[in-house]
């Protein structure tokens, strides 16, 4: 729990840093998620708050989503657990229902992305795939460095290559 903490306030810190010197962008107060698959994520949801210099905030908001791999009605070739297509698809439906999503991070795997990146293309949310919750953490925060306060989800979809 302190790890994940830890990781948090890492992507706080350079997130308040992207808003920095915006006249227009994410409102005072906003929130925004991004939806994050096991075991990239612990169980649960969190929420932080991202201060820029002049202290305009907005929520960073994490909702944890449970594996699309293990039993159930699956698809796969081979042994090993097997993509749960209805897990997949709830998954991704989820993140699509929230207004506030900017992104969906789960672990690289094809066989789940094949379900789960169209529903997401079509709402126009991008996806970032990781192998270590660190990796997707750092992917993340300089995905918010980098990004456009006033746009958010368009700029993270164009900076993963989604646009």
């Amino acid at each position: 729990m302190v790890r994940a903490a830890a990781l948090c306030a890492l992507v706080l810190l350079v997130a308040g840093v992207a808003g920095c010197g915006e006249e227009e962008g994410v409102a005072d107060g906003a929130s925004v998620t991004a939806y994050v698959e096991q075991p990239l994520c612990d169980k649960g949801a969190y929420v932080a708050v991202v201060q820029n210099e002049s202290g305009d905030g907005i929520g960073l908001k994490f909702v944890c989503l449970p594996s699309a791999r293990g039993a159930g009605l699956s698809q796969g070739v081979g042994g090993g657990r097997q993509v749960d297509l209805a897990t997949a698809g709830a998954n991704a439906r989820r993140a699509t229902e929230d207004a506030t999503a900017v992104v969906y991070i789960a672990p690289d795997d094809p066989g789940v992305g094949r379900f789960t990146h169209p529903i997401l293309e079509a709402a126009g949310i991008g996806w970032l795939t990781a192998e270590t919750r660190r990796e997707a953490i750092g992917r993340l925060s300089k995905l918010l460095f980098e990004a456009d306060m006033s746009s958010l989800r368009a700029d993270v979809r164009e900076a993963l290559g989604q646009s």
